[in-house]
C-alpha cells in the first residue's frame, strides 16, 4: 500500500513537467522565425546546384551498386540452377547405367559365385574329382556403352560463397573426382573384357573368380573391377545427390526472398531410380544439414 501511495504521489508531482514543455513548444511554434539565423544556411546549400550535384552523385551511385547487386544475385541463380541441371541429368544418365550395367552385373557375379560355392561343395562332399563345369554359368561380359560424363559446372561465382556454406566446394570437388572416376573404371572394365576374350578356357574360370591359376598365379583383377564398378556409380550418385542439396540449400541461404522461390528443384519421383540411390549414409561424415 504505501509502494503505491508513493508512486501516485510521483505521479501527480510530474505535471508541471508536461505543463513547461507544453508551455516551450507553444512558444517556439509562435516565435518560429528565431530559428531563420539556423535554417537559412541548410535552406541556402539544399537549393544550391553544388547540393544538387552531390546528391544526385549520391543517389546514382546508390542506384547503380543496387542494379549491379541485382544483377550478381540473378547470376547467382542462374550458375545454381544450371548446376543443379548438368546434375540431374549426370544423376539420370549413372541410374540409367546402374540399372542396366553395373545392377545387373553385381547381381549376376553373386549368383555365379554361389553357384561356383555350390557345385565346389557337391563336389568336395561326393567324392567326385570331376571338375566343375563352371563355364556353363552365364558370365557377364557386356562392355559399357556409357556416354563420358562431363563435369563442367559454372563454379566461377558459387564457390565465391563458401562464407555462407563452407561445405559446398569439398562437396562438389568429390562429386566431380567421382563422376571422373566413373569414367576411368568403364574403361578398365572394358579393356578387361577385350583381354578376358582371348584366354584359354583353361584360364576364365580362375581369371573370373579370382582364384589361383594352373601356374599358381592369382589374379583378382576381375573380381575387383567389378567391386570398383560398382562402388564408383554408387559413389558418383551418392555425391550428385548431395551436391544437388548442398547447392539447393546455397540458393535458400543466400539469395533475396523474391529469388529463393526460383531455384531449380530435382526431385527422384520414378520408384525404380528411387530404390537404385545408395543410402543417405553411404559415405559417413559426408552429409547436408
Amino acid at each position: 500500500m504505501e509502494n503505491n501511495s508513493k508512486q501516485s504521489k510521483r505521479k501527480s508531482g510530474q505535471w508541471w513537467l508536461w505543463l513547461l514543455l507544453g508551455a516551450v513548444i507553444y512558444y517556439l511554434v509562435i516565435n518560429h522565425n528565431i530559428f531563420d539565423p539556423v535554417k537559412q544556411p541548410f535552406i541556402d546549400f539544399f537549393n544550391s546546384n553544388f547540393s544538387t550535384a552531390f546528391f544526385g552523385a549520391i543517389g546514382g551511385s546508390l542506384t547503380i551498386i543496387f542494379i549491379e547487386w541485382i544483377r550478381r544475385q540473378r547470376h547467382t541463380l542462374a550458375d545454381i540452377n544450371s548446376s543443379i541441371g548438368l546434375l540431374a541429368s549426370l544423376s539420370n544418365t549413372l541410374l540409367n547405367m546402374k540399372k542396366q550395367h553395373t545392377e545387373p552385373l553385381r547381381l549376376n557375379y553373386q549368383s555365379n559365385i554361389s553357384e561356383f560355392q555350390m557345385v565346389n561343395t557337391i563336389r568336395k562332399y561326393s567324392g567326385s574329382s570331376q571338375e566343375p563345369v563352371i563355364l556353363n554359368v552365364p558370365m557377364y561380359m557386356k562392355r559399357f556403352y556409357a556416354p563420358n560424363l562431363h563435369f563442367d559446372l559454372p563454379t566461377d561465382r558459387i564457390f565465391t560463397l563458401t562464407d555462407k556454406m563452407p561445405d559446398i566446394v569439398p562437396i562438389i570437388s568429390q562429386a566431380k573426382r567421382s563422376v571422373s572416376e566413373v569414367n576411368n573404371i568403364c574403361d578398365v572394365w572394358n579393356n578387361l573384357i577385350e583381354d578376358f576374350k582371348d584366354l584359354s578356357q583353361e584360364e576364365k574360370v580362375p581369371r573370373y573368380f579370382g582364384l589361383r591359376s594352373a601356374v599358381d598365379m592369382v589374379d583378382t583383377s576381375f573380381p575387383d573391377t567389378i567391386h570398383n564398378v560398382c562402388n564408383a556409380v554408387d559413389d558418383a550418385l551418392f555425391f550428385i545427390n548431395l551436391s544437388i542439396k548442398a547447392l539447393t540449400k546455397l540458393g535458400n541461404n543466400t539469395l533475396p526472398f523474391w529469388l529463393k522461390n526460383k531455384v531449380a528443384k530435382s526431385e527422384i519421383t520414378s520408384k525404380e531410380h528411387k530404390a537404385l540411390m545408395p543410402p543417405e549414409n553411404h559415405m559417413e561424415g559426408w552429409h547436408v544439414e
